[in-house]
């Protein structure tokens, strides 16, 4: 029975590196990709969209520091229907886990710088040119800057990749967006959450 039991404890070390926190550690690295929507000013033409985010991140005890980048392209409501409006974020972050096992809720702060852009003609300042390529545009961008909170749980598959199911929500400002001569208002404000599915990869060490 004993060797049994050294056996089980051999394999559950060559997986999980003795125990999760041991094997993961240090530097990692994330890619997640999830389902968006927009409330708010912003959110009045703006529609649901798919997000995708990537991250490095570096783990110490309970704390884990990173930064990365956040992609969504977003359809817009009527009367602009046939127009989508792209979002870069660039975002520095800070963790909790508040436990450390195999299964690690957490809650996460991050601050974000945001840049809007039209994809179509919509927004030109002036009529577009005929043989300006589809999403090159004199449109000019909508920069911003906002906070997201995140909860999610950390759930360790092998000694290198997490599971990490989340969902967050934040607020942001951009510049102004003058609508009047699409019978809208002036925006410069929303709120957006999202739910994702990430996968975390942590090299060995």
């Amino acid at each position: 029975m004993r060797r049994v039991v050294v056996l089980l404890s051999v394999l559950t070390g060559m997986t999980l590196g003795g125990t999760p926190l041991a094997a993961q550690t240090g530097f990692s690295f994330s890619v997640a990709i999830g389902y968006t929507g927009v409330s708010g000013e912003w959110g009045d033409i703006l529609k649901d969209g798919i997000e995708s985010d990537i991250t490095i991140s570096y783990l110490w005890r309970h704390l884990r520091f990173g930064a990365g980048a956040y992609f969504v392209s977003y359809n817009l409501e009527a009367p602009l229907e046939d127009e989508n409006i792209s979002n870069v974020q660039l975002h520095g972050q800070v963790s909790y886990l508040f436990l450390t096992g195999q299964i690690r809720p957490y809650l996460q702060l991050r601050g974000v710088y945001q840049r809007l852009r039209p994809e179509g003609h919509a927004f030109d300042p002036a009529p577009a040119d005929p043989d300006d390529p589809e999403g090159e545009n004199p449109a000019p961008g909508r920069s911003g800057t906002g906070g997201v909170l995140v909860g999610g749980v950390e759930i360790v598959l092998t000694r290198n990749i997490t599971l990490d199911p989340n969902a967050w929500y934040g607020t942001f400002k951009t510049d102004d967006v003058d609508l009047t001569e699409f019978g809208g208002p002036v925006i410069s404000e929303g709120q957006a959450w999202g739910i994702r599915l990430g996968i975390t990869w942590y090299p060995e060490r």
